[in-house]
């Protein structure tokens, strides 16, 4: 055999060799879990720019890391739609925001009508791909809805079939590990989930669905019916779980049941708190500690009709009166005002005071003219007064002066002789007030004030923080005893925000209508 034609065997040979070596390791790339290889992804497009600034381009997110502008020695983390938009994100947050290991949901179409589930790190180190809904099923509206964290867990419910079954299946996702464990599968002619509580130490949760309300064991996956024979819609009769889940509140509309009732959870047992008769009540809500339960009532006027403010699912807040039960004591307290409607109201944070406010009949029935068809006109009719209703003594304070007008939403509560409340100025535009002890101190920023969604004003570190937006600008101020700081600024259209475990969450389009969200360090 000549030299030549050995050689091209042996190269031959060694190119066969090197087409082997390169399969079995792009063998070994790929049988590696999908939240390793996103993991990779993520690291290599990693642009660092500093120890506080970085910038990582992952599929269809952009997420920055960058020195918030408005307070010293801090960063703010930046997830900006780079195709796509986000699905109503700030709605789904609650105070198990983030998981022990620092990790938050983002919920995104991807461009592709896909819908993606990520879980990101703070730092921006890890971006993973939890789970997606394809476009075929997202175009009819199957969802995903985040029950919470417990650890480094996320649990969430999937809307997606099982065989020839549609509905929600409840799924955990490790972060340690990037690993995604079916639990159970909930069978669902309609993919509605309706409210529903999160208990992390029991690990289960209460969800409504369509007519009832079920038990999810999401260490065992069990499954249990709680209650059935409700409205299929929830905002139909305003279900609310108390903070522990021991029972779910509700107002039932027919004639034969009509009343306010307390379902116990555990004994799975409907008391009638309240009948209708003279009178008529609606919309619970539990105190944060759960000892109180507060609803309103309208008492027949005398043409033997109920006087409502009617809103799109049912009555607005907004009505003769206000009862309220205090399950520890086992005794009732009635909240009224001669000649005067009991308007929106709030527990304050440790449960010892309601805050509400009042307003003239005439000016309720203006409400009612515009309640249905064009609640923004509601903002322009003033509330003429701001209330305290001390739980523990059953008696009533007003707190603001005759000539200072209110808007919806009340007030921050941390005594009788402490207290923060918004004034109306113009068509929704507020000042917040701040009284200590017989003075009262304007804080005035020039800013619309956007009352935080979902919740009432409360405390983070000792401070209290209110957004403001206007010509096209929006900031962050945090309010310290009167003495406000402005901590953050951007240009953009505002959505929506939300303050959770010591992080403000913003959600807003930027100048060039990219969908971004922020979080901001407190």
């Amino acid at each position: 055999m000549g030299f030549k034609k050995l050689s091209k065997i042996l190269l031959v040979l060694l190119l066969i060799l090197m087409i082997i070596i390169s399969a079995i390791s792009c063998g070994k790339q790929n049988t590696a879990p999908p939240s390793q290889n996103s993991q990779n992804r993520n690291s290599e497009k990693e642009d660092n720019t500093g120890n506080n600034e970085a910038t990582v381009e992952f599929g269809d997110l952009k997420l920055m890391r960058k020195i918030n502008p408005a307070a010293e020695n801090t960063t703010y983390t930046e997830a900006v739609a780079k195709a796509g938009y986000f699905h109503s994100f700030v709605y789904y947050l609650t105070d198990s925001f983030a998981s022990e290991d620092g990790k938050f949901p983002l919920i995104k179409e991807d461009g592709e009508k896909n819908i993606k589930l990520y879980v990101i790190s703070k730092d921006l180190k890890t971006v993973l791909t939890v789970d997606r809904i394809e476009a075929e099923y997202a175009e009819k509206g199957y969802l995903f809805y985040l029950l919470g964290w417990k650890g480094n867990k996320l649990y969430y419910l999937k809307a997606e079939k099982d065989g020839e079954k549609i509905g929600f299946s409840a799924y955990s996702f490790d972060t340690a590990g990037g690993n995604k464990k079916k639990i159970a599968f909930i069978e669902l002619e309609h993919l509605y989930i309706g409210n529903f509580r999160f208990l992390p130490e029991e690990e289960k949760a209460i969800i409504f669905i369509p007519g009832k309300y079920i038990q999810l064991e999401l260490a065992s996956g069990n499954i249990t019916l709680l209650k059935s024979g409700l409205p299929s819609y929830d905002g139909l009769f305003y279900p609310q779980i108390s903070p522990e889940g021991k029972y779910v509140a509700y107002s039932l509309l027919e004639p034969e049941r009509r009343g306010m009732y307390a379902f116990d959870v555990e004994n799975k047992k409907e008391v009638l708190i309240a009948g209708a008769g003279e009178r008529d009540y609606f919309t619970p809500r539990w105190s944060p500690d759960g000892r109180y339960l507060a609803f309103y009532y309208v008492v027949k006027n005398e043409k033997g009709e109920f006087e409502y403010v009617e809103g799109e699912d049912g009555p607005y807040p907004i009505a003769d009166g206000i009862r309220v039960i205090d399950f520890k004591e086992n005794k009732e307290l009635n909240i009224a005002l001669q000649g005067m409607r009991i308007g929106f109201s709030y527990f304050n944070g440790d449960s010892n005071y309601m805050v509400f406010s009042s307003v003239t009949r005439e000016n309720a029935k203006e409400l009612n003219k515009y309640s249905v068809f064009d609640p923004e006109k509601m903002n322009s009719i003033a509330f003429d007064g701001l209330w305290i209703f001390n739980l523990k003594e059953n008696k009533a304070k007003k707190i603001n002066e005759e000539n200072i007008k209110i808007g919806f939403y009340p007030a921050l509560i941390l005594s009788e002789e402490e207290y923060y409340f918004y004034k109306t100025i113009d068509e929704g535009w507020k000042d917040l007030v701040y009284y200590n002890r017989g003075s009262s101190q304007v804080i005035d920023t020039g800013y619309r004030f956007i009352p935080e969604k979902y919740q009432n004003l409360k405390l983070i570190k000792g401070n209290l923080i209110i957004v403001g937006i206007n010509n096209g600008e929006i900031s962050i101020f945090k309010v310290n005893k009167g003495e406000r700081k402005e901590i953050f600024r951007t240009k953009g259209v505002f959505r929506e925000y939300n303050v959770i475990n010591d992080y403000i969450v913003l959600f807003y389009n930027d100048e060039q209508e990219k969908e971004k969200i922020t979080l901001i360090p407190l």
